[in-house]
């Protein structure tokens, strides 16, 4: 009975360790344009297997009452080999209005095998 509690509590540890490597991957790394609405992310692929980049949601808020100012999807439907680099914009449609607080942008990045996530406070 030992034996089957320390495997299964092996097995549990290694399944935890394999699901938070996973979902690092892509790195997302993002910056704000000249005017407010546009964002230029790059992603990097992390794993040693290709993933497929589906999406890109780019959600703004104010920073100051967090009311969502705009949200913009975009396609992208390319893959990401290892070790590769993929750039893109993204782009709210309305113009932004003049936040005196600044603005929280929110990216969401579906792929292959999962959701990443990065947040950007721009003051």
């Amino acid at each position: 009975m030992k034996t089957i509690t320390r495997s299964i509590a092996g097995l549990m540890l290694l399944i935890g360790l394999a699901v938070s490597t996973q979902a690092q991957n892509p790195a997302v790394k993002m910056k704000a344009g000249p005017p407010p609405e546009l964002i230029s992310y790059t992603l990097q692929n992390l794993s040693a297997a290709t993933i497929v980049v589906n999406a890109v949601v780019l959600t703004v808020f104010d920073a100051k009452t967090c009311k969502k100012l705009c949200a913009s999807k975009s396609a992208v439907n390319k893959k990401i080999a290892k070790c590769a680099i993929l750039e893109g914009q993204i782009r709210c449609p309305p113009p932004l209005p003049p936040a005196p607080s600044g603005y929280i942008y929110y990216l969401k990045v579906f792929r292959s095998g999962g959701v990443t996530e990065n947040w950007l406070y721009v003051p």
